[in-house]
């Protein structure tokens, strides 16, 4: 299989991935923290050293670093755990934002929340780069604006932790799909939060002050009910030593964002591959690019397109008929579509790794010529 749906997953993960994981089932199958023996304390020191990594991958403190369910479970314990008041988001958002806030009082920017703050606003969300069209927006600026005007700032970075250099100092609530840039497996989200939240959204054990009923309000335990998905959590942190074995340990505090990117080897691939199906593909008939281009540091590696009167999901099960995996829908992302003018069609997309290879790219790129020709 030619796998390019990798804003959904990265189904193909590191080798040391893999085994960290099997590790994790075979000698740390035990709940963290929660039991005074030997085996439940090695493992909760295990989960201490993962915490640590991602504190200082994202320039964090290890005690903001809580694990979740998933990016989505991130997203909602944040949203759902600040105060009320009207929030902005931008209008790239994902269904784990929309969803949410949907019947809330919220405004849509299009590049800066000052598009749409008002006296009333408390939070902005947004995300770092869009699943759709990949389009990046400087969370930096936007976190600066927030903290200047007292605004809470959520960042959803599932399509670019791991791939795009992240400051959590310009941040308040941080959250993260692993099993995306990470290559973590699935069932593990990360949320990284500057200080415990207003409302709770699960309450449960988390193995401290047991003797209260009241849920703890102070991190990560107030996020952590419950057992750990401990496998989860070796392979994200085998997916950190991945990355900075390929790219290098950065330190966030001296150099930039831009130098980090361009010592980024797995960004640089994944773009570059993104640059070449890009320019390729404009040369193909009947095909629409509605992505913007895979410029760097204002785009992740997404190309998203159409065939003309072929709906998507058509388009991808002809793919899909080759061994080609690409994504063809809606991306749980309507109002994102919208803007492009296919909510009907929804669109094809194609999302690189850095597993993927230029020959693969050949290869998807004459079959889609194929289609085409086939096509008319």
């Amino acid at each position: 299989m030619i796998y390019l749906d990798n804003s959904a997953t990265t189904a193909v993960k590191p080798k040391t991935v893999s085994e960290a994981v099997n590790h994790a089932l075979k000698y740390y199958s035990f709940n963290a923290g929660r039991g005074g023996y030997d085996a439940s304390v090695k493992t909760a020191e295990k989960v201490y050293e993962c915490r640590k990594k991602i504190a200082r991958f994202f320039n964090a403190d290890l005690t903001n670093v809580c694990f979740t369910s998933g990016c989505t479970a991130s997203l909602n314990i944040a949203l759902k755990g600040i105060k009320n008041g009207h929030t902005v988001c931008s209008q790239l958002e994902h269904n784990s934002v929309m969803r949410p806030l949907f019947n809330k009082d919220y405004s849509v920017f299009k590049n800066h929340p000052k598009e749409a703050v008002n006296e009333k606003t408390t939070a902005c969300v947004c995300t770092h780069s869009s699943n759709v069209t990949g389009k990046v927006f400087n969370i930096k600026a936007i976190g600066e604006y927030c903290k200047e005007n007292n605004i809470i700032f959520i960042v959803d970075a599932a399509q670019s932790a791991g791939i795009l250099p992240i400051d959590f100092k310009y941040i308040d609530y941080l959250c993260i799909a692993p099993h995306k840039g990470l290559y973590a497996p699935m069932g593990v989200g990360i949320l990284i939060a500057k200080k415990p939240l207003v409302n709770t959204v699960f309450e449960g054990g988390t193995g401290s002050f047991s003797q209260s009923l009241s849920q703890p309000n102070f991190l990560p335990d107030q996020v952590e009910s419950g057992t750990q998905n401990i496998p989860g959590i070796f392979g994200v942190s085998a997916g950190i030593d991945f990355i900075n074995e390929i790219n290098g340990n950065v330190d966030l505090n001296k150099i930039s964002e831009k130098e980090q990117a361009k010592k980024n080897k797995i960004y640089l691939h994944e773009l570059n591959l993104a640059n070449y199906f890009y320019t390729e593909l404009k040369n193909i008939k009947n095909i629409t690019i509605l992505s913007e281009p895979p410029e760097f540091l204002k785009c992740t590696p997404i190309v998203t397109f159409n065939l003309k009167n072929c709906s998507s999901e058509e388009l991808a099960q002809k793919l899909n008929e080759y061994n080609i995996a690409v994504r063809g829908g809606l991306h749980c992302s309507p109002m994102a579509h919208k803007i492009l003018g296919t909510e009907q069609t929804g669109a094809v997309r194609a999302s690189f790794s850095v597993f993927n290879k230029k020959s693969e790219i050949d290869i998807v790129l004459n079959r889609i010529k194929q289609i085409s020709k086939n096509y008319f």
